[in-house]
């Protein structure tokens, strides 16, 4: 049978020579040769203004690493306006956009001076490619936003980057959930032969379902240990599980950015679920009436759940008593 191994052509000998520079130590700055793109952003309002020095490269909650450069006042963003209590009383507006062809986001609570900004880490390799910059706000209304891009280099060769903002309120601050980058430099594996993110994937999924089973045997600290080995490798199978048992374990502060962050990425209605009832237990209504009706808007979706289902009469009930000014015996996370 004919192997579907690469045959490097002297066009794409010179595509990985430039890819493999990327990963040598001493290359140019990003900035210098930035090709990161961003058709929606434009130049932020001349009133709006932004203070350098408060511009500090905050440390990742959870895997990553904080980008080098500060942004300007002068570069380019767009604004997405959110309301960080769930019920009105706290609108706040997030300008994000691109730097040095590195993402970056500034927060305007209540003043047209920013209380908050930083740059977003992983992104460097993309910007020194055509690359396009794309954002898109959290679901349900929720204060969190995702940043992404993808530049193809070619057939088997690609660089890509996310980060995901979000406010935490148990921290009553703002975050980089999740900076990280993707990336393969050019080498077709032979065909049936396991490519290095599958093996790691394999491992990962091994690791997580020895920690479940350590979770059903009540070994909750062999379960915490096996899925923060996960996650610290960049893996984000585990962050759920490990999410819920912070929470049964009363340290919320540290579920928040787990559920928050799955919740958005998976889109399971039982993930929204577990998010809206953690909101409740934490006495964030507001927040919990909008994650009950993004559970109810995915359980209606026809392709996650099976044909006939219908909400359960318990969760309209959780979503009534979700709603601000109607105090009620909380839910309670699911077990």
């Amino acid at each position: 049978m004919r192997s579907s191994k690469l045959v490097p052509t002297p066009r794409m000998g010179l595509l990985l020579a430039g890819v493999l520079l990327l990963s040598l130590p001493g290359r140019a700055p990003a900035q210098a040769v930035s090709r990161l793109s961003c058709p929606e952003c434009d130049r932020l309002p001349p009133d709006y203004t932004m203070d350098v020095a408060r511009c500090q490269p905050l440390t990742p909650l959870l895997s990553g690493e904080p980008a080098a450069v500060a942004p300007r006042d002068t570069d380019t963003g767009r604004f997405f306006d959110f309301d960080l209590a769930g019920d009105g009383s706290h609108p706040v507006r997030v300008w994000a956009g691109q730097s040095f062809g590195t993402p970056y986001f500034a927060v305007f609570d209540g003043s047209k001076s920013a209380s908050v900004c930083s740059t977003l880490g992983a992104f460097a390799d993309v910007a020194m490619w055509e690359s396009r910059l794309e954002m898109r706000e959290g679901h349900a209304g929720l204060p969190y936003l995702t940043l992404f891009s993808d530049s193809r280099l070619g057939h088997c060769a690609f660089l890509g980057a996310t980060a995901e903002i979000a406010y935490l309120q148990l921290q009553k601050t703002w975050v980089i959930l999740q900076p990280r980058s993707r990336s393969s430099p050019g080498a077709c594996v032979e065909e049936g032969t396991p490519g290095e993110e599958a093996l790691q994937w394999e491992r990962h999924s091994k690791l997580h379902a020895e920690g479940l089973r350590a979770y059903k045997r009540k070994d909750f600290v062999t379960a915490e240990r096996l899925w923060r080995q996960v996650e610290a490798e960049g893996g984000g199978m585990a962050s759920h599980d490990l999410g819920l048992l912070l929470a049964r374990q009363g340290q919320l502060a540290q579920a928040e950015p787990r559920l928050l962050l799955t919740a958005g990425d998976s889109g399971l209605p039982s993930h929204w679920l577990d998010l809206a009832d953690f909101y409740w237990v934490a006495k964030h209504r507001g927040l919990a009436a909008k994650a009950y009706r993004q559970y109810l808007q995915q359980l209606a979706n026809p392709h996650a759940r099976k044909r006939g289902t219908k909400a359960p009469t318990p969760v309209q009930r959780a979503l009534e008593r979700a709603e601000p000014k109607r105090p009620s015996k909380p839910p309670g996370l699911r077990q």
